[in-house]
């Protein structure tokens, strides 16, 4: 009788620890997950800066060379696409105040966007200004 009441704690004992692995290892997927999603955030962010820093870099190359605005223009339409892309996700209230708040940084971009596709079709030499001291 003592034997049977061992295994009856012993099974009560082991089903216990297969749910609370089970369910650490859902947990353990489900915050892996949602990492991956924001590293792709942390990516796109960091590749904006590089972005508009290479927009200046072909824009300066563009007005004294003149070079081909293609690449330019190739540059401004990635930059644009990842600016639309990380406004639409769902913000915290730090980062929507910062994009659209008082200095708002949504509108600087545009901004930026609209004189760089701007001067590459144009050539103006304030949207050349523009673009190059803006471009940090």
């Amino acid at each position: 009788m003592r034997l049977n009441s061992f295994f009856k704690k012993y099974w009560v004992g082991l089903v216990f620890i297969a749910i609370f692995s089970t369910a650490s290892y859902l947990n353990l997927l489900y915050l892996i997950n949602y990492q991956k999603n924001d590293g792709k955030h942390i990516q796109i962010s960091s590749r904006q800066a590089i972005l508009s820093q290479s927009i200046a870099l072909v824009t300066i190359r563009y007005y004294v060379d003149g070079e081909d605005k293609t690449k330019g223009l190739k540059l401004i339409n990635e930059f644009e696409k990842n600016h639309k892309y990380l406004v639409s996700l769902d913000l915290s209230q730090e980062l929507k105040d910062e994009y659209f708040g008082e200095s708002n940084f949504n509108k600087k971009v545009k901004e930026y966007i609209k004189q760089a596709k701007f001067f590459f079709k144009n050539w103006d030499d304030d949207s050349y200004l523009y673009i190059v001291n803006n471009s940090d």
